[in-house]
């Protein structure tokens, strides 16, 4: 007793909070179908939209009209003509809208709660008074429907509440599969865990790597993409999500336009997944054709984008290309002959509650072509009203012998047909339907493409091997060239490039070590070989020893050098000699013979030491090729500006007196040579370069310089020359 008073304590102050201050009933606008026979089940439909927490919209959505209620009247009138299922009981139906609300959901299935049952009628009994309870609840043995997610997680924790057993056609939200809190759910859509791959399987099909996400707020929106996250980084850990875009329940127009912008600044991704719920996506779409982003997007799409499509396929033409999947489903062409037979009317409702016309029945010359064939939708609601079809019939074949249509309700409850619901199994639209431990259907996906303006099927992915099997003869015949959405090719470390992501992006550039450098820590990092070691030619990933290459006999180098080496060595030996021979001379005393003997020294260590340099060095050579190379600069310059001095000072001198300078003699002048050949300065301790070999040049020009200066002034007092011959000699 207390049990069932805190459930109705919870529908009162439900309709409370739903309907005001009043305890009142909801308006009669929501039924769309009350067809009372001697078993009824109930469904929660989407016919108009909402613009408040209770309020729907005036106009009525004609195309979920004839997709969805058409097709369970289709449903009931052919369960009921036939003789195998349910003989000589009639089924019937109750349809509520929900106007695409997830509040005016809950009260549809608050509308539900089989309070006429005798055993629970005497609790309501006592709140008569204060609530209004004619024609508000409706005796059904279970619901079908909502058609979204987020509605059909809010209906089932009330009708679990109740033990009411539902089958949503198309809510494919992970959640609803856990049977801890969703008991009594059923679904004849595989759950989105399995939707998931059927995406990551796209996108790995064309190597799709960098993509972003809109997705709706909620667990449906949230929890796929969460899981979308997953596959995909497990399938490939070079994947980039560059940008993921919520979609809020009070989004207006404007705001479907900025996402458009926002998708705009993503770089280069190409692909976007779109993860909505249903009535998030028309919208979506209408934002796309207002925008100029027509061409500049792949969409894959989630069964939501599907159902849109295959209720609005002229939408295709703005979205090119695009992607979208669903269960895999069989035209149901009995339904199709039934529309085309039958009328249907609509009611417009203005908002209020006290409101309400029947326009004129609308007939099949009114509709449009395309919305006479079965869809999605349609296809899965038939399938809903035999699962429930078949479970009465098990019902009643184990339970009910001997009782008559006046009591039949006593021997059927909605606990007993959650039970044979779990054991249903029959042929559907698209195949054998049986419910798994998780209240899941098993099957197929089909992949559709917006091609010409139209969606066609492609492809489809096999829940049984999770294998994709797409057209390619009907994917590429339009013409339409897949685009890259990529961040960049992977980092070679052949090429020495490592990765290097940026702040802004998961992405990443490939950025080129330095010459000597290899790449390690997963191509991130550059390290230098260390000394005598370089980066291996094939693969820059390790250090190969450097081993010392040698100029052979034979090498045109060897060879040429060689030959220049001794025959300058030979040309040193026959000046030395010539000099020597002819020392008595007065020219030769002239050019002071001992200082041209050190720079003909130096000429001739400079010729010997190329040879040298030419063969395999050692600890020996390297000593003497250090020294000597930078000895032979100074023994060949020391000299001339020693000698170019001389002469200077002694021109500079004879201009005031025939007194002979100081230190002009021989013996002085190869005493400052010597002392310049062999100082040195400070071995500065840094790295300077190049600079060792440049300042040697740098030493022979400062050296030209001065002796050219010198030689000018030589020049302006050459008629001092007979006073420095006297002087000197």
């Amino acid at each position: 007793m207390k049990y069932w008073n805190l459930k109705f304590l919870f529908v009162a102050s439900a309709l409370y909070c739903f309907y005001g201050g009043t305890l009142s009933c909801p308006d009669s606008v929501s039924e769309y179908g009350y067809n009372s026979a001697d078993l009824n089940i109930g469904a929660i439909l989407s016919i108009h939209g909402s613009d408040g927490l209770r309020k729907c919209k005036p106009d009525i959505d004609i195309v979920h009209y004839n997709t969805t209620v058409k097709a369970l009247h289709f449903a009931v009138d052919d369960v009921n003509k036939r003789d195998d299922i349910l003989p000589n009981v009639t089924l019937g139906l109750v349809i509520l809208d929900d106007c695409f609300s997830a509040s005016l959901a809950l009260a549809r299935a608050i509308q539900f709660i089989p309070i006429s049952n005798p055993n629970k009628k005497k609790y309501f009994a006592k709140f008569e008074n204060s609530l209004d309870l004619k024609g508000c609840f409706y005796d059904v043995l279970g619901v079908i429907g909502p058609d979204t997610s987020k509605r059909s997680i809010i209906t089932a924790d009330v009708l679990t509440l109740f033990g009411i057993p539902q089958i949503s056609h198309t809510a494919t939200s992970d959640l609803l599969s856990d049977k801890k809190r969703f008991p009594y759910f059923f679904r004849m859509v595989p759950p989105d865990r399995y939707q998931v791959k059927v995406i990551s399987s796209i996108l790995q099909y064309f190597n799709w790597t960098h993509v972003s996400i809109v997705h709706s707020e909620g667990s449906y929106g949230r929890e796929g993409v969460k899981s979308l996250n997953s596959e995909l980084i497990a399938l490939n850990s070079n994947f980039c999500i560059e940008n993921t875009i919520e979609i809020n329940y009070n989004f207006k127009p404007e705001d479907f336009m900025n996402i458009l912008t926002s998708l705009d600044q993503g770089g280069k991704v190409r692909v976007i997944v779109v993860y909505v719920e249903v009535e998030d996506t028309a919208p979506l779409v209408s934002a796309i054709r207002k925008s100029r982003h027509i061409d500049k997007f792949i969409w894959v799409g989630t069964d939501a984008l599907s159902i849109y499509l295959s209720e609005n396929k002229k939408n295709c033409d703005v979205l090119p290309g695009s992607f979208a999947i669903q269960p895999y489903i069989a035209e149901v062409e009995e339904f199709t002959k039934y529309q085309r037979n039958s009328s249907f009317q609509l009611k417009r409702y203005n908002g209020t509650s006290d409101t309400q016309d029947m326009n004129d029945d609308i007939q099949y010359d009114d509709v449009d072509e395309h919305l006479l064939h079965t869809t999605f939708s349609e296809s899965l609601l038939i399938d809903s009203v035999y699962a429930f079809a078949y479970a009465l019939d098990a019902v009643i074949r184990k339970n009910c012998y001997g009782y008559t249509k006046d009591n039949l309700s006593s021997c059927v409850s909605t606990h007993s047909v959650f039970e044979e619901l779990k054991r249903v199994k029959f042929k559907g639209s698209f195949g054998q339907i049986k419910f798994n431990d998780n209240g899941d259907v098993m099957g197929k996906y089909q992949i559709f493409q917006c091609v010409e303006g139209k969606p066609r099927a492609i492809g489809i992915w096999d829940m049984a091997n999770e294998g994709l099997a797409l057209n390619e003869s009907e994917l590429f015949r339009s013409g339409i060239k897949m685009p890259k959405s990529a961040c960049a090719a992977p980092c070679s470390p052949e090429l020495g490039l490592v990765y290097h992501f940026t702040k802004q992006t998961c992405c990443w550039e490939c950025v080129e070590c330095k010459i000597n450098e290899i790449v390690v820590a997963n191509n991130t990092r550059c390290e230098p070989c260390p000394e005598f070691h370089w980066p291996n030619i094939k693969l820059r990933t390790f250090c190969d020893p450097i081993f010392p290459l040698y100029i052979g006999l034979n090498d045109p180098i060897f060879v040429g050098l060689g030959t220049t080496s001794i025959l300058g060595s030979l040309l040193c030996l026959w000046v030395a000699l010539t000099l020597f021979r002819n020392k008595d001379e007065h020219i030769i005393k002239c050019t002071s013979l001992e200082l041209s003997a050190v720079i003909l020294v130096g000429t001739f260590v400079a010729y010997i030491l190329t040879m040298s340099f030419l063969t395999e060095p050692n600890a020996y050579k390297c000593f003497v090729n250090h020294i000597g190379f930078n000895l032979i600069f100074t023994m060949l310059y020391a000299p001339l500006l020693v000698k170019t001095n001389r002469i200077y000072r002694i021109f500079r001198a004879g201009k005031r007196t025939t007194k002979k300078p100081c230190l002009t003699s021989r013996t002085s002048q190869l005493i400052i040579t010597l002392v310049l050949i062999l100082f040195q300065g400070k071995n500065n301790n840094f790295n300077m370069g190049y600079f060792h070999i440049l300042s040697l040049l740098f030493y022979e020009a400062i050296t030209e310089v001065i002796m050219s200066l010198l030689e000018t002034k030589e020049r302006k007092t050459g008629q001092y020359m007979a006073i420095m011959y006297r002087t000197y000699f």
